[in-house]
């Protein structure tokens, strides 16, 4: 008897999330204004977060994360948030992560030329 194989079990907040960052070409989430969409988004990020058993810590320079709280402050999100859906884009839409890398001819974390 064969087996199906292993298809992990999206819920709806997940699907919510999937469906926006599938329509988002590159990273810069937050160039359009703001919309209904966004907003659902931003919502099952911060419900996920809220609902989340393991931290993890991220060490990054002090001037990094205050120049990104800065940036994100008007927009109403936080870093985690932002990181999130960042994260979310980069795992679930590999394609687009590699035609937004190639367009800005950034290689192996790399810009070309550096």
């Amino acid at each position: 008897m064969m087996t199906e194989p292993y298809a992990p079990v999206i819920d709806e907040s997940e699907r919510i999330i999937l469906d926006y960052v599938h329509k988002c070409s590159s990273p810069y989430f937050f160039s359009k204004p703001e919309n209904d969409e966004l907003n659902a988004v931003h919502a099952e990020i911060r419900r996920g977060i809220e609902a989340a058993e393991e931290t993890v810590t991220l060490d990054l320079p002090l001037s990094l994360i205050y120049q990104a709280e800065e940036c994100l402050k008007d927009k109403g999100w936080t870093l985690e948030e932002a990181l999130n859906l960042f994260l979310f884009w980069y795992q679930k839409c590999p394609e687009a992560v590699q035609r937004w890398k190639a367009s800005h001819s950034i290689i192996a974390g790399q810009e070309v030329g550096q």
